[in-house]
C-alpha cells in the first residue's frame, strides 16, 4: 500500500511541474501558430476511452446489425461497417456503458448495483466529475449518468473572458423485460457552452439537447415479434453577451422533434423478414423549418450457411418539399474463417438532418439557414480480422454520393464570429476507417484509430485523423501508464501540429484508482497557441489529477 502511494505522489510531482514549465516557455509566443494549426479535441479519451473491455474470445462472430446510424469513433471493438462519409456526427454517447468488468474491478458480491464515481481537477480552472449508477442482471435494469466538466483560461489567458468551455449531462434509462414482453424508457439532458474568446461582442455560444424515447416489443412464440417506439427531442442554440442576431427563426432558435415507428418481424431458422412504418415531425418556430417525414421499409436476412449471411432492404421515403425517394441496400457478409470476415454491399440511402445533428457535428458553427436531408447512392467494403488472439484489425471503406454535403464556410460571420454552415450538391466522397489493437507480452498494448474522408469536389478539403496509443499495465492492474499521439486536420482541412498526451495511474485499493495526466505536451513547440478552429484557441498544454472510485 505504501509503495503504491509513493508511486502516484512521485508521478504527480514529476509531471505537474514539467507541464507548467513547458507552458510558461511556450505560451507567450503570441499568435504565430496561425490558422494552420488545428483542433485539440479535448483529452485522449475522445479517441481512446478510459473504459477497457476485457475480450475473452477474439474470434469473429456473426454481427446482426444493419447499416448503423451515425456514431462517434471509439476504441477498437468488433462491429458492423461504419456509416458513410459526411454523415458521422461525433457526439457524446447517451450513456457511458461502464460494466463491472471494466478496469479490472468487479461489482461487489451479493448486489445488483454498480457505481463508479470520478472526480478531477487541473490547470486552467479545470474541474470534472462523473457518476455512473447501474442496476444489472435483474429486471428492471436501471442506468443513471451525471457528467460535468468545466475549464477556463485556455493558453493561460485571464479567467472570465470566455477562453473556456463547460458541459453538463444527465441521462438515464430503465428496462423491464420478460420472456415475451419488453419495455424501455430512456432520456436525458445535455448542455454545452463554448466561450467566444473576445472575438466579437458575444461572450459565448450554448447548445441544449433534451431527448426522450419509449420502446415496446412483444414476441408471439418464436415466429412473430411486434415492436413500437416513440421519441421526442428539443434542441436550442443561443449566443450571450449582445443583442440577438437576425436569424431566420424565433430567438433563441429551438427545434422540436417528435415521431414514432411500428414494425413486425417474422423469423424462421434461416430467414427473417420485417416491415416497418415510421413518421417524424420537425419544427423550428418562426423559421419555416416545419417538416413531415414518412418512411416504410421491407427488409430480409438470409443465412444459407453458417459462414454466409445476406441482407437486403427496400423502402419508400418522402418529406415536405421532397419527392418520393426509394432507399434500398443489399449486403453480403462472408465469414471466411473463424477469425476473418469480409463484407460487400451498397444501395441508396436517406439520412435525415436536423438542428441537433449540425450542432453536434460542427464546433463554432452558426445557426444554419437550412436543414436539407442528405441522400444518394453508396457502396461499402470491409474486413474484420484477428490472428492468434493477438492482432485485432478492422478496415471499412465507403464510396458515396451526397445530395447535400454539409461543411463549414471558409471564414466566420463578422457579426457573431461563428462559421456559417454551407451545403454542396452531389458531392461524391470516400471514407476509410481503420482500427488496430496489438497486445504485446501481456502488459503492453498498441492501438490505433484512423479516419479519412475525401470529398471529390473543389473547395472541400479532406478530413484526416490519425491516432496511436501505447498502454502499459501491470498484470494485476495495480499501476500503469499510457502515451498517445494524434495527427489530424481541423474542420476546414488545415493540418494541426501533432498532439501528445501522457498519463499514469496507480490503484491504491481494489476500488480506488488515482491518475495523473499531462495533455498536449508538444504545444510549446508550436511557437504560439494551438487553435481548435482559427481564431479560437484550444486548451493547450495542461495537467490534471483524477480519482476514480468503484463501488
Amino acid at each position: 500500500m505504501k509503495k503504491r502511494i509513493a508511486v502516484v505522489i512521485a508521478l504527480f510531482f514529476l509531471l505537474f511541474p514539467a507541464a507548467r514549465l513547458l507552458a510558461q516557455d511556450g505560451g507567450g509566443a503570441g499568435g504565430t501558430g496561425g490558422g494552420d494549426t488545428a483542433k485539440a479535441k479535448g483529452d485522449d479519451e475522445d479517441l481512446f476511452p478510459s473504459v477497457t473491455l476485457e475480450i475473452e474470445d477474439l474470434s469473429i462472430e456473426k454481427i446482426e446489425a444493419g447499416l448503423p446510424d451515425s456514431e462517434p469513433l471509439m476504441a477498437f471493438e468488433r462491429r458492423a461497417p461504419l456509416p458513410g462519409p459526411g454523415e458521422i456526427s461525433v457526439a457524446e454517447p447517451a450513456v457511458d456503458t461502464l460494466l463491472p468488468q471494466a478496469n479490472g474491478t468487479a461489482a461487489p458480491a451479493g448486489t445488483s448495483f454498480f457505481t463508479s464515481v470520478l472526480f478531477g481537477a487541473g490547470l486552467q480552472s479545470n474541474l470534472l466529475g462523473r457518476i455512473n449508477l447501474y442496476r444489472l442482471g435483474l429486471s428492471p435494469v436501471i442506468n443513471l449518468l451525471f457528467d460535468y466538466e468545466n475549464a477556463d483560461g485556455y493558453d493561460y489567458r485571464r479567467v472570465g473572458l470566455g477562453y473556456g468551455e463547460r458541459r453538463d449531462e444527465f441521462a438515464g434509462g430503465i428496462k423491464l423485460a420478460s420472456d415475451r414482453l419488453s419495455f424501455a424508457a430512456e432520456g436525458g439532458f445535455r448542455e454545452r457552452e463554448r466561450g467566444l474568446q473576445e472575438q466579437t461582442p458575444y461572450f459565448s455560444a450554448s447548445d441544449r439537447f433534451s431527448r426522450l424515447s419509449l420502446d415496446f416489443s412483444a414476441r408471439a412464440g418464436d415466429l412473430f415479434t411486434f415492436a413500437a417506439a416513440a421519441d421526442g427531442a428539443v434542441t436550442s442554440f443561443s449566443v450571450t453577451g449582445a443583442a440577438a442576431p437576425p436569424y431566420p427563426a424565433d430567438y433563441p432558435p429551438t427545434e422540436y422533434l417528435a415521431g414514432g415507428k411500428v414494425s413486425g418481424d417474422l423469423a424462421w431458422p434461416a430467414v427473417r423478414t420485417g416491415l416497418s412504418l415510421a413518421y417524424r415531425f420537425r419544427t423550428i418556430p418562426g423559421g419555416g423549418f416545419e417538416t413531415h417525414r414518412f418512411r416504410a421499409d421491407l427488409d430480409a436476412r438470409w443465412d444459407p450457411l453458417d459462414a454466409l449471411r445476406a441482407e437486403a432492404s427496400v423502402g419508400v421515403f418522402t418529406s415536405t418539399g421532397v419527392p418520393y425517394l426509394f432507399p434500398w441496400f443489399a449486403r453480403v457478409r462472408w465469414f471466411v474463417f473463424d477469425r476473418l470476415s469480409l463484407t460487400l454491399g451498397g444501395g441508396y440511402r436517406v439520412r435525415e438532418r436536423n438542428l441537433a445533428d449540425v450542432r453536434d457535428e460542427f464546433a463554432f458553427s452558426d445557426f444554419p439557414g437550412s436543414l436539407p436531408d442528405n441522400h444518394g447512392w453508396y457502396g461499402e467494403a470491409g474486413t474484420q480480422a484477428s490472428f492468434a488472439n493477438l492482432l485485432l484489425l478492422t478496415v471499412d471503406a465507403v464510396l458515396a454520393e451526397n445530395s447535400d454535403y454539409a461543411r463549414l464556410a471558409s471564414s466566420p460571420d463578422p457579426l457573431t464570429g461563428l462559421y456559417p454552415v454551407a451545403y454542396d450538391s452531389h458531392v461524391p466522397t470516400l471514407s476509410v476507417d481503420g482500427r488496430l489493437k496489438l497486445p504485446i507480452a501481456g502488459w503492453l498494448t498498441l492501438s490505433s484509430v484512423n479516419r479519412l474522408v475525401l470529398p471529390f469536389a473543389s473547395g472541400n478539403a479532406p478530413t484526416v485523423s490519425l491516432g496511436g496509443e501505447a498502454a502499459a499495465d501491470e498484470t494485476t492492474g495495480a499501476f500503469g501508464a499510457k502515451l498517445s499521439v494524434r495527427f489530424s486536420t481541423d474542420p476546414l482541412g488545415r493540418w494541426e501540429f501533432p498532439s501528445l498526451d501522457a498519463s499514469a495511474y496507480v490503484r491504491i485499493v481494489d476500488n480506488m484508482k488515482l491518475t495523473v495526466e499531462a495533455l498536449d505536451l508538444l504545444q510549446p513547440l508550436i511557437g504560439g497557441p494551438r487553435y481548435a478552429l482559427y481564431p479560437y484557441l484550444a486548451p493547450g498544454i495542461r495537467a490534471r489529477f483524477k480519482i476514480e472510485i468503484t463501488l
